[in-house]
């Protein structure tokens, strides 16, 4: 594992390029710069999906390379990991996370160090990095191929998502299950018991993984997915003040956490 491979505003994605036909830097890195005020209101935009606002944010601050960058092809995590790094360069590195202690419930506030946070590049997966042609079995037998999640992925979610509200708001009663649900068969490309043709359905990939495997089966779907994906692995440990327990805090890479923590 290693932390943020960072050189003033060089910064190496964690895939090191190997995700794009597109050319990057040296060993996979590119040229960003700090967030500035107008980056903060694009932030605070509740008119957009998040999708829209993570891509608008990349796009502003990518200074180089930026010809034939695709920006809707980036994986999601180079783009986390990005942004990740554009928030170190403006704001320094650290952050302040408020937790509930898990053992005696005392409300506490830990301060991260971004710098030491884990980060998973493309020479920690084993068996060789990959984005694309991925295989899981399930226990029925059937074989998923699948894609690691991309921004235009992430917009094809929110077009459906917006979609099956306008036409039946009653059918995404839980917005967060439905959306986790949606992103998965998203990145289904096949299933191998499928028609050709029924691959390319994405409402009978959401219907598969709602009504034809266990939910160890998805939850393995799942894990599978992280465990070939690269990026901020996202964890600390904070020791409460209060009971000396130590509690695991996970970051959250939300718009929030893309703001300013200083008034």
């Amino acid at each position: 594992m290693h932390t943020l491979a960072m050189n003033a505003a060089l910064f190496t994605l964690p895939s090191r390029g190997k995700a794009y036909t597109f050319e990057l830097l040296a060993d996979g890195a590119v040229k960003i710069r700090p967030f500035l005020a107008g980056d903060q209101k694009v932030l605070a935009s509740r008119a957009t999906d998040p999708y829209q606002t993570y891509y608008a944010l990349i796009d502003r601050i990518l200074v180089e390379p930026r010809k034939d960058v695709d920006i809707g092809s980036l994986l999601v995590s180079d783009t986390n990991a990005t942004l990740f790094a554009a928030r170190i360069m403006s704001f320094g590195t650290g952050y302040p996370m408020p937790y509930r202690c898990e053992q005696c419930g005392s409300n506490e506030k830990h301060e991260v160090d971004l710098a030491e946070i884990d980060v998973k590049y493309e020479d920690d997966i084993e068996d060789g990095f990959s984005a694309d042609g991925l295989l899981h079995t399930l226990a029925n037998g059937d074989i998923i191929e699948y894609h690691l999640p991309r921004l235009n992925d992430e917009k094809a979610v929110s077009r459906y998502i917006r979609e099956k509200k306008r036409k039946d708001p009653d059918s995404v009663a839980n917005l967060q299950v439905e959306t986790q649900y949606t992103r998965i068969a998203q990145l289904i490309d096949s299933i191998s018991s499928f028609e050709e043709g029924k691959n390319k359905s994405l409402i009978a990939k959401v219907l598969y993984l709602n009504t034809e495997i266990l939910w160890d089966d998805f939850n393995g779907l799942v894990s599978a997915i992280a465990d070939k994906d690269v990026g901020i692995e996202g964890t600390t440990e904070a020791t409460c003040k209060a009971c000396g327990w130590e509690n695991e805090l996970g970051l959250v890479l939300n718009e929030n956490f893309f703001r300013s923590s200083r008034k």
